[in-house]
């Protein structure tokens, strides 16, 4: 709800008002029931069309990568979600799941019979070690943590720090750190 406009709050409450109410409605509420439906499907589908020229940049910025063969079904969806929480410009959320698909990588490749749990930094720590990560994509998942636990511990700092072409950055070093753990091809 924190990253909905206050507009977007207003007519979303609007909307759901009269169902949480729970009403046996005569003619005349349906009818109102029904043109709040189409005030609030009004305004959504002009929001996206006034970030769609966003959406359609953001997405020709990035190359384009499948992670079809990763084994991990959750590394895949949170690879999915990530994007399109940036193509539609959640910031936040998109550090935030590029910091889970990280840990889910890491624990997958790096640490796959461990039975403690380890921190992020100690799994990077420890591919860098048995060398499934090389050249800079040490660094890069060490930006990714931060960026990731930036958003989840100080929302409001990431916010400040982060612009879009940072969250872009942290979202392509996650691709290359998945593309080097699980031996993809670079884009």
């Amino acid at each position: 709800m924190d990253e909905l406009t206050p507009g977007t709050r207003e007519a979303l409450g609007q909307a759901i008002t009269p169902i949480a109410s729970g009403y046996n409605s005569p003619a005349s509420e349906v009818a109102a029931f029904n043109d709040q439906l189409e005030g609030l499907d009004r305004y959504y589908a002009e929001e996206i069309l006034e970030k769609l020229n966003g959406i359609v940049s953001r997405a020709s910025a990035l190359d384009r990568m499948g992670l079809e063969i990763v084994p991990n079904r959750r590394v895949q969806f949170l690879f999915e979600q990530a994007h399109c929480c940036y193509l539609y410009g959640f910031h936040l959320a998109c550090a935030v799941f590029c910091r889970a698909i990280l840990e889910g990588a890491l624990k997958e490749v790096a640490d796959p019979h461990s039975e403690t749990n380890q921190s992020i930094h100690e799994m990077i720590a420890m591919a860098v070690e048995i060398g499934i990560l090389t050249d800079d994509r040490p660094r890069c998942a060490r930006e990714v943590a931060k960026a990731g636990n930036r958003a989840i511990h100080d929302p409001e700092m990431f916010a400040r720090d982060y612009s879009a072409e940072k969250v872009q950055e942290v979202l392509i070093n996650t691709r290359k750190v998945l593309q080097e753990l699980y031996g993809l091809p670079s884009a």
